[in-house]
């Protein structure tokens, strides 16, 4: 059955790149379903512990701290343009495409935008600022870029992020050949890496005006995110961790800053 599962995960995460928004939504309901059910299983095969006052066991402790190939976290200069996208919004999908030096800011401060899909394509050192509810987020080929969002109800999708700090949350986030990037996230399901080397994860660290309300609305609880179980298609040895991915360090990690 976790095959299956993990077999499932696999087709849609191959199939994001063509099928539209609302059958990658039911794919995926239908993957969280089948995930519960496996959870479920295997609890129900665990023997049955006496109860015990006991205390909380430690965390883990974190692996290596990032190569010194990790982006720095030292403040880019200010990019020279600044795009603000905030045209009515439906069921279309918005997009940022082939820019560089750019603040994309969507929507703009004083045009806010209902729940929209949204795609980010052939961005060079450009930050961009998605804060308003998203259905879906498909993201390729960006380089020394920043990018931050609220919630995303549906799925993320990344693609060819190169020396990135990338910060989303999101029902499932699935990233593909990747490198040298560090993702801050809120992740329902258990985030999916493929193809990906030196790419490097935090809990997802977003402070805006609605943000709260923004949470609510989707149904993401930020004390649940399994932002750390990280699955990686590469590396199937279970009791080994892949060495494609790490957990940052607390005294490593990168503070998001929201232009005013």
């Amino acid at each position: 059955m976790q095959t299956s599962h993990i077999n499932m995960k696999r087709l849609l995460t191959d199939s994001t790149r063509f099928l539209p928004p609302f059958e990658v939504r039911s794919a995926q309901n239908a993957i969280d379903d089948s995930e519960k059910q496996i959870t479920a299983a295997k609890a129900s095969l665990l023997p049955k512990k006496k109860f015990s006052f006991s205390k909380k066991p430690a965390t883990a402790p974190a692996p290596a701290p990032p190569s010194s190939s990790a982006p720095s976290s030292t403040p880019a200069p200010a990019p020279s343009t600044v795009l603000s996208s905030s045209a009515p919004v439906n069921t279309n999908t918005q997009t940022f495409s082939h820019t560089s030096d750019a603040v994309l800011i969507f929507p703009s401060v004083s045009h806010p935008a209902e729940s929209t899909d949204f795609v980010l394509s052939h961005l060079t050192s450009c930050r961009v600022y998605l804060l308003a509810p998203l259905t879906a987020l498909r993201v390729d080929h960006l380089k020394d870029c920043t990018l931050v969002t609220g919630p995303v109800q549906g799925s993320v999708f990344l693609d060819d992020c190169k020396d990135c700090f990338i910060h989303v949350a999101s029902r499932q986030i699935r990233i593909h050949n990747s490198r040298n990037t560090q993702f801050y996230i809120y992740a329902k399901s258990h985030p999916i890496i493929e193809d990906c080397t030196d790419v490097h994860f935090a809990p997802y660290n977003v402070s805006y005006n609605d943000k709260v309300t923004h949470f609510q609305e989707a149904q993401f609880d930020e004390s649940a995110s399994r932002w750390e179980n990280v699955e990686d298609f590469n590396w199937l040895r279970a009791n080994e961790h892949s060495p494609n991915w790490d957990i940052i360090p607390h005294e490593k990690r990168k503070e998001c800053e929201i232009p005013k």
